[in-house]
């Protein structure tokens, strides 16, 4: 049987309102298969908040954690990384409120590949070793004391290369 390279991978798509902590992505490498690659990819965040406190908005972050799990490697940390989720803020003031001047804010997020993927080498396993799991856990997290957190869709694919 001729050696080739072979792509997993995994998922999610669903809401997020402010910390949401996502369902981890578990691929498995095969016995006898060699980890070549790992990438996060497809990403999508999209979020809004409305408030009338200027000071209930605040910045969201998205976690990535990628470990090997089980093989011979146990449980291993191979990537870990908190990025900021880039957001806009709109205020407009009326003075023409009744009964008195009001103020709202509007607060977007969004990001995508750019802000929240990565494509990362490596090499873990032998052609004579066991099959092992990589799992991704991600989450966005919102900064405490926040009232106005964003809500909107999120969608992300975790996907590893390997070679049997």
């Amino acid at each position: 049987m001729a050696s080739r390279y072979h792509w997993l991978q995994g998922g999610g798509t669903t809401a997020f309102h402010g910390q949401t902590i996502f369902d981890p992505v578990n691929l498995v490498v095969p016995a006898g298969g060699t980890m070549k690659r790992f990438q996060l990819r497809g990403c999508n965040v999209l979020g809004y908040s409305e408030q009338t406190n200027r000071n209930a908005l605040h910045p969201l972050v998205w976690t990535s954690l990628v470990e090997i799990i089980g093989g011979g490697y146990g449980t291993r940390t191979i990537y870990q990384t908190t990025r900021r989720i880039p957001m806009d803020l709109v205020g407009v003031y009326n003075s023409l409120a009744l009964p008195g001047p009001t103020a709202q804010y509007a607060q977007y997020v969004s990001a995508g590949d750019n802000e929240l993927g990565f494509n990362k080498r490596c090499s873990y396993g032998l052609s004579t070793g066991p099959g092992f799991t990589v799992r991704y856990t991600s989450a966005i997290f919102d900064y405490p004391g926040g009232s106005g957190t964003p809500t909107g869709p999120v969608s992300f694919t975790f996907a590893v290369l390997y070679y049997l």
